[in-house]
């Protein structure tokens, strides 16, 4: 599991980088990312993890273990303005 300190001492890797570049000595780390148009690490991360659940939940990918064990129907619900597909996570077996 990735802990906050872990995403810390990444993000601080790639900071420490684009600091070096010339002209970005004075700017912060969001400074640097908006100016490259790159995003953080961390956001990059969260993107990729979004892609690869969607991927699981529409059947692109297929997974040998029971982790999502099941679905909210697709069909549109009327009390929800949200998607209509809910995760659930099985404890998984040792």
């Amino acid at each position: 599991m990735v802990t906050s300190f872990d995403i810390e001492r990444i993000e601080k890797v790639q900071w420490q980088f684009t600091k070096r570049l010339y002209g970005f000595t004075h700017l912060s780390y969001k400074e640097h990312l908006t100016k490259l148009g790159i995003q953080s690490l961390e956001l990059w991360r969260l993107h990729l993890d979004l892609t690869y659940c969607y991927k699981i939940v529409f059947g692109l990918v297929t997974l040998n273990m029971p982790i999502f064990s099941s679905f909210c129907s697709l069909q549109a619900r009327e009390d929800m303005h949200t998607n209509c597909i809910n995760l659930v996570v099985s404890a998984l077996s040792e």
